[in-house]
C-alpha cells in the first residue's frame, strides 16, 4: 500500500511541475511580448533564434530581399564575413 501512495505522489508532484513549468513558459512569453519597446525587437528576436551562420545569412538575405522593391540593389548586401576558425588558428 505505500508502494502504491509513493507512486501516485510522485505523479502528482511530476505532474504540479510541468504545469508549473508550463505557467512560467507562457507568461515569460507574454512579458517577452510587452518587453519589446522598439520596431526592431521584433526582427531582432528572429534573428536572435538562427543557430549557425548560414541560418543567420539566410535570414539577413530575405531581409534585403524584401527591402530592395524595385530591384536596384540600393540596399547592397554587404560582404559575407567569413565565421572565426574554431581552432582559434592564425
Amino acid at each position: 500500500m505505500n508502494a502504491v501512495m509513493a507512486i501516485l505522489l510522485d505523479e502528482f508532484l511530476s505532474a504540479a511541475a510541468a504545469s508549473k513549468q508550463a505557467q512560467a513558459r507562457e507568461a515569460f512569453g507574454e512579458a517577452r511580448v510587452e518587453a519589446m519597446k522598439t520596431p526592431l525587437d521584433p526582427l531582432l528576436a528572429r534573428l536572435a533564434l538562427c543557430d549557425s551562420y548560414a541560418k543567420l545569412r539566410e535570414e539577413l538575405d530575405f531581409i534585403f530581399d524584401h527591402l530592395d522593391t524595385d530591384g536596384h540593389t540600393a540596399t547592397a548586401r554587404p560582404a559575407a564575413p567569413r565565421p572565426a576558425a574554431a581552432g582559434g588558428a592564425d
